[in-house]
């Protein structure tokens, strides 16, 4: 063997190890490192199909919400945010009822917004320009909560069940499965508002009496525009995404207007790589736990869905190279970040994961709440048409040509009885079975109770809601 050969050995040695080590690193890190740019969730959502200027309630709502300016909230007799909401109030001061008078534009703003075929705020996907902002929904919340419950007590029934239809109406709009958490939530602010005078309405005789009709037909219209439990957990889980690619990989506040600046500080310290690893590390999770649980979440298997977010979380890929947090201001992070897949726990990828399992619950009870609504309206509606309460809900759907409403997770028709005189409605409840209507779910921790159902009786409030 001639020396040159025996020089080239070792060097080819060396390329064979160097391609080995190459291939293993391709295979380990390829995915993670190399990926596509992230599209984020919106590209699981389909392009809504605009509606004319002249059918939009969007329009009206903005007028609304821009006369609500928080400066001018804080000078007014109500003052703080934590004020008792309305319908506690047994009585208005001269001082309080002309600070609400003040807002008679955004009162008719809304209810003329309540009364167009269709709402759209969002031009796409995302786009904060014309969006609701938190602070300005939380006043307009309030104060049609105060205007109602001083309406109800002035006896203005027609003024404040137009007001309460027109705040329903505008709860259901306000849920776009283009935007996201915080409006999801507010969604349901806003309808429990509205849910709590309405019933107000038709637990009181008189009122109730010249003003069914009316709260039937709005309650019946917003219930269905209301979003399944998927297209509401497909929102937060896309809002979450779309902070977590404000803050991190582009280092500023979200787009919602909600802002880290710790957080960010954090990020900022992280290799473009690396911002861009956390972020798809993130969206992909998100993207697997949503297609595990669709149908679990289709069918408002609140069990099912629990313990399968749970089995998720447990799973979330690691790599054996892991910085424990990618937001750690250390030399190691800063110098070795590009070679690192970030762990996606250090995100609290548990919290978000758990947490849409309490507001699925809440919307499984603000819709159960507004079909329970809906059949106590036509209830009322019958009785003042013939003078006494049907036998049957079928009896009392009949005068509207339209079927009993079906609970929200079963399908199963809402069930009725007359008990004392008085009507009792009453639904399934969160463990989705019918349990005759007897044992009322009390809890108000939105958490399953074996045995209870949720049950509604004229005049009362049921003992959730207390």
């Amino acid at each position: 063997m001639s020396s040159q050969e025996k020089r080239s050995r070792p060097v080819l040695l060396w390329i064979l190890i160097a391609a080995v080590l190459l291939a293993a690193f391709w295979l380990y890190f390829g995915e993670t490192l190399f990926t596509r740019e992230s599209s984020l969730l919106g590209a699981t959502c389909q392009p809504a199909e605009k509606i004319p200027p002249e059918e939009n309630a969007w329009p009206e709502y903005e007028k609304a919400l821009l006369a609500m300016q928080k400066d001018e909230w804080e000078k007014g007799p109500f003052r703080e945010w934590w004020v008792p909401p309305g319908k506690e109030k047994s009585r208005f001061t001269a001082e309080e009822k002309t600070f609400l008078d003040r807002f008679r534009g955004a009162f008719s703003a809304l209810e003329a917004g309540a009364s167009k075929p269709g709402c759209q705020y969002l031009e796409e996907e995302r786009s904060s320009a014309v969006a609701p902002v938190p602070a300005q929904l939380r006043m307009l919340d309030r104060l049609i909560s105060l205007q109602c419950r001083r309406l109800f007590l002035e006896g203005r029934f027609r003024e404040c069940a137009e007001l309460s239809v027109a705040m329903y109406r505008f709860g259901a709009d306000l849920f776009d499965p283009r935007s996201g958490d915080v409006h999801a939530i507010a969604s349901i602010c806003c309808l429990e508002t509205a849910w709590c005078s309405l019933q107000d309405l038709l637990n009181n005789e008189a009122s109730g009496t010249s003003c069914a009709k009316m709260i039937f037909r709005g309650v019946h219209d917003a219930n269905l525009r209301m979003p399944t439990a998927f297209q509401f957990v497909e929102a937060r889980y896309r809002w979450h995404d779309c902070t977590i690619e404000d803050i991190v990989l582009h280092g500023r506040g979200d787009r919602w207007g909600i802002y880290f600046p710790d957080t960010i500080s954090q990020a900022r310290r992280l290799s473009p790589r690396a911002r861009k690893i956390v972020v798809d590390a993130v969206v992909r999770a998100h993207r697997d736990a949503l297609a595990a649980q669709e149908k679990n979440l289709k069918s408002w298997d609140f069990e099912a869905y629990n313990a399968l977010s749970v089995t998720h979380t447990g799973r979330v890929p690691h790599s054996k190279l892991i910085l424990m947090s990618p937001f750690l201001p250390s030399a190691k992070t800063r110098a070795c970040s590009f070679l690192f897949t970030a762990n996606p726990d250090s995100l609290e990828l548990h919290h978000h994961f758990f947490s849409q399992n309490t507001p699925v619950m809440e919307l499984y009870l603000i819709k159960a709440d507004g079909v329970a609504l809906e059949a106590m309206a036509a209830v009322v509606a019958y009785k003042a048409a013939h003078g006494e309460y049907p036998g049957s809900l079928e009896d009392a759907f009949r005068q509207f040509t339209l079927p009993v409403p079906g609970d929200p997770a079963t399908g199963t028709a809402v069930k009725y009885r007359l008990e004392g005189g008085r009507p009792v409605i009453w639904l399934p409840g969160l463990d989705r079975k019918d349990d005759g209507g007897k044992e009322p779910y009390r809890h108000n921790a939105t958490i399953i109770l074996e045995g209870t159902d949720l049950i509604y009786r004229h005049g009362e409030t049921p003992p959730y809601r207390k």
